[in-house]
């Protein structure tokens, strides 16, 4: 059972990992194009209106996760009624929680783009009524990510995908057509609503054949309680995350300069692609754990969380390290001279902090599940002055670098107290005792290419011959040393049916 459901999880998280890849090599794509066909102010307005819906992802009330994770409690007890009721009842709190930001965003469109935004005046227009379409979108959105539930509790991040990528891919595709007909800001507006609309309608018809259930009006009245305090949790859990994750860069531009949080946006952007793969698992184990949390499953969950931490720690190491040796070269090509030169000494201060970001994904996605969304809110309100204090002195010390180093002290500290929750309330550690020697073995093959970008030439020929057997070596290490026999058994039947049907195809 777990060696089954560690597979589902594995290829789920691939899937949702597609999810994100797609839509973003989409926008690379067809960005320049709507840049040049809006001109820079009207693209800045299109971004500014879409950002501030961002700003708002807690209006829900946390409904999106404690949906799936309610809904997955109710799919592993094999209780289809209680699981539509569940998500109905989600729904019906995230849809009223929504209305109080949406509602006012439409009525005070005209005024938030010309009096709070200062939007230039022959946009506010067209700024209002975008605004106003936006709003409608948000609502959707909402509702189309709480009745995924289904999907997610059964692990079919696959079909999950499918709806949600493709019509986003679709959406980003078909902007630069309607504005090369003569669309502006209103219309490719209105080509996210229509998105919104069919991803919505997408995911109440595909879980709807998952859960026939589904479809039905009644809800569970004692269900509201607990959801609205486990999403009650999340939203401040949500405003304490969106404050420090912006704090040392207000601070920077504050007490230093913008030109300094431009270097700094770039490194700490540039870190955070880092977090995609774990981030993808989350959204695959948070309903994983949630089945897994009853007393007669204890070592199935046990067994799931310590492979997935394994796993997660394989990624992590060359990851880290391939950033490490590459930033340089890659801050200078891709965003200019000035920038190799002042973001990379940053971007090396934040791949410490994120190293202990990844590495706590997983012991806070079983937190989540275990319902202990309170640990969050109490401990991100109550960090907000500690960390104002401490990236305010850096700063003022050190500047760029200060904003890095107190970033990602925050991260380290954040790391180690959440792997203490999980030890205190689950039982469950990180324990890596058993594999210290490939962990270290595998950090250690990247430090020749490490020496020599660093204190060397970022641009050496060496780095392009050296890399490439770091990472042979590395994975070499990790199939004798870091995966189990079965899990390589496993890995080589896979590619073992890759290739049957290659070779099927091509004949």
């Amino acid at each position: 059972m777990s060696a089954g459901i560690t597979k589902k999880v594995i290829k789920g998280s691939f899937w949702v990992l597609m999810g994100q890849l797609l839509p973003l090599i989409a926008t690379f794509i067809a960005s320049p194009f709507v840049i040049r066909s809006l001109g820079s102010e009207s693209y800045g307005v299109l971004i500014l209106v879409s950002v501030i819906s961002g700003y708002f992802s807690f209006a829900d009330f946390g409904m999106v996760m404690a949906s799936t994770r309610f809904g997955a409690e109710a799919y592993a007890s094999h209780s289809p009624g209680q699981e539509g009721k569940v998500i109905r009842t989600a729904a019906m709190i995230g849809i009223s929680s929504s209305f109080f930001i949406a509602v006012p965003m439409f009525i005070f469109s005209g005024w938030i783009v010309s009096d709070l935004l200062n939007v230039p005046a022959y946009l506010q227009q067209q700024a209002g009524i975008a605004l106003k379409i936006t709003s409608v979108a948000f609502v959707m959105s909402f509702v189309g990510n709480i009745f995924n539930t289904p999907q997610l509790s059964r692990l079919r991040m696959d079909l999950n995908v499918m709806v949600n990528a493709g019509f986003k891919i679709l959406m980003t595709l078909t902007t630069p057509i309607v504005l090369y007909l003569g669309g502006g800001i209103v219309e490719a507006t209105m080509v996210a609503l229509c998105a919104a609309f069919l991803i919505m309608t997408g995911n109440v018809f595909v879980s709807g054949r998952l859960l026939p259930s589904l479809y039905g009006t009644s809800i569970d009245k004692k269900m509201i309680a607990p959801l609205m305090k486990f999403g009650g949790n999340l939203v401040l859990y949500s405003i304490g995350l969106l404050i420090t994750n912006n704090l040392e860069k207000l601070l920077l531009t504050r007490y230093v300069s913008v030109k300094s949080l431009a270097y700094y946006s770039i490194a700490f952007t540039f870190a955070s692609m880092t977090t995609m793969f774990s981030m993808a698992m989350v959204q695959t184990l948070l309903p994983a754990f949630s089945q897994l949390l009853t007393p007669e499953k204890r070592e199935q969950l046990k067994s799931l969380f310590t492979r997935c931490v394994r796993i997660g720690l394989i990624g992590l190491i060359p990851s880290v390290m391939v950033l490490f040796i590459i930033a340089k070269p890659f801050f200078t090509i891709w965003a200019g001279k000035e920038f190799g030169l002042e973001s990379v000494f940053p971007f090396y201060i934040l791949l410490g902090g994120v190293f202990f970001s990844l590495l706590v994904y997983i012991p806070n996605t079983i937190l989540l599940s275990s319902g202990k969304s309170g640990l969050f809110a109490k401990f991100y309100m109550l960090e907000i002055i500690p960390y104002a204090a401490l990236a305010y002195f850096l700063i003022n010390w050190l500047g760029i670098i200060g904003a890095a180093i107190a970033w990602s002290i925050r991260e380290t500290v954040n790391a180690l107290t959440f792997i203490h929750f999980t030890k205190k309330h689950t039982g469950l550690i990180i324990d890596f005792r058993h594999h210290l020697t490939g962990i270290t073995a595998g950090a250690l093959v990247f430090l020749p290419a490490a020496l020599v970008a660093f204190l060397y030439n970022n641009f050496s020929i060496w780095i392009l011959i050296l890399l490439p057997l770091c990472l042979a070596a590395y994975f070499f290490i990790v199939w004798k040393k870091l995966i189990t026999p079965q899990e390589r058994e496993w890995a080589q039947s896979q590619f073992n049916k890759f290739f049957r049907r290659k070779s099927m195809t091509a004949a």
